[in-house]
């Protein structure tokens, strides 16, 4: 859980970024090691790990938040 709130800058950002991504493309945050493929007509995102490593966890309950204000859920398959 997170106590983090998007700014409108964020939501736009995230708005944008579904907009340039084509469907069954990945997101990538290179910096947090986190990696999200995008499937727009289920409106979801499915976290991946990139060479078995699970990424900063921080940053993906802020992608959680984040993209459920744009109306897509971010699944984590290691937890479903």
């Amino acid at each position: 859980m997170t106590t983090w709130k998007p700014r409108d800058s964020d939501i736009e950002w995230a708005r944008v970024m579904l907009r340039l991504t084509a469907d069954g493309a990945t997101i990538v945050y290179p910096s947090s090691l986190l990696a999200y493929r995008v499937d727009h007509k289920a409106k979801t995102l499915t976290r991946l790990d990139i060479m078995g490593v699970r990424g900063e966890e921080e940053l993906h309950r802020r992608t959680v938040v984040l993209f459920k204000v744009v109306g897509y859920r971010v699944l984590d398959p290691t937890k479903n």
